[in-house]
């Protein structure tokens, strides 16, 4: 996978749902032309949690999930249909232990969401954005009084 680049040469063609130009594609390459520079891209298979495996990365997913369903911070989510990797079974458990949780709903996607719907992310981030900060504001008045 390192000599190949796996992730950049065939998987971008699979993981993104609408088609790509080859210029869109040499973008991609960009950053990892370098064999040196795509250990992220070898690494990262390797840590993924599979069976409780490997130990640390699992027990580091249990810790940030225990903080992050505690805690009251907004939080948002952006999603796609069909999806890669987040699905509706997902979608449920964060809809169920998530405090103060937006979805989003991007369209059709798989799993490089930016690059599927751009403008609707860039529009939604910045109206949540816009939201959170005025209930921020309200919040910090109302203790005021």
């Amino acid at each position: 996978m390192r000599e190949h680049s796996v992730f950049i040469e065939g998987m971008t063609r699979t993981i993104i749902h609408r088609s790509i130009s080859p210029e869109e594609h040499d973008h991609f390459r960009e950053p990892f032309k370098d064999q040196d520079k795509r250990k992220p891209m070898w690494v990262f298979p390797n840590q993924i949690p599979i069976g409780d495996q490997p130990s640390e990365v699992v027990e580091a997913v249990h810790t940030r999930n225990a903080w992050f369903t505690g805690s009251p911070i907004p939080k948002i989510l952006f999603y796609a249909a069909p999806g890669c990797n987040f699905r509706e079974p997902h979608l449920n458990w964060c809809r169920t232990n998530l405090q103060n949780l937006t979805l989003f709903d991007t369209g059709e996607g798989y799993h490089y969401l930016l690059e599927e719907n751009p403008h609707g992310i860039a529009q939604e981030l910045h109206r949540w954005f816009l939201q959170i900060n005025a209930a921020s504001h309200d919040n910090h008045l109302s203790e005021q009084i």
